[in-house]
């Protein structure tokens, strides 16, 4: 144990790690510089497969569609249960003008004015060492599956992928 040094009784100390004797480690590594990036990713959809099916699909379609085994996901009924910083919050309650959320095969839909809040689904997704943008891309490849397992042939189908950029604003695809 060579790098254990004695621990002298002083404020000096705090925020370093000291073992239960009373002896400062030296770990030989900053925390900061081993601080991984996480991507993070949100969707908002509408879709109609019951929850439990939905969740029980997507282990099945990951091996397909290539998620790597890091890709956390997260299913939610609804964006009520979601923690969201406020900039995310507020987009979501706001009926945009263009309609990026619906995707028809043809125009007899017309254009919908309806929040991200609204949608039946959230899925949330986090990846460690990927940006968020790879991550919405992983995101997204999973929405695709869910629409062709369950909502294939079912006009509009509606749904969205939002991720913070390098420049901190959410892009919403």
């Amino acid at each position: 144990m060579k790098n254990i040094r004695p621990c002298p009784r002083d404020m000096s100390l705090v925020g370093k790690f000291v073992d239960k004797r009373g002896r400062v480690v030296d770990t030989g590594e900053d925390y900061q510089a081993k601080k991984v990036n996480v991507g993070k990713a949100f969707a908002f959809f509408n879709s109609r497969g019951p929850p439990e099916r939905i969740r029980s699909f997507i282990p099945a379609i990951r091996p397909i569609i290539g998620t790597p085994k890091g890709l956390q996901l997260l299913l939610h009924e609804g964006a009520s249960g979601l923690q969201l910083d406020e900039e995310l919050a507020e987009a979501i309650h706001y009926p945009y003008l263009d309609d990026y959320r619906t995707m028809p095969a043809d125009k007899r839909f017309g254009q919908e004015r309806r929040p991200l809040a609204c949608m039946k689904y959230a899925a949330v997704a986090e990846q460690e060492g990927a940006s968020n943008e790879d991550t919405a891309g992983k995101l997204g490849d999973l929405l695709n599956g869910i629409y062709l397992e369950f909502d294939e042939g079912q006009e509009p189908y509606r749904g969205v992928v939002v991720y913070k950029d390098n420049d901190g604003k959410y892009t919403f695809r």
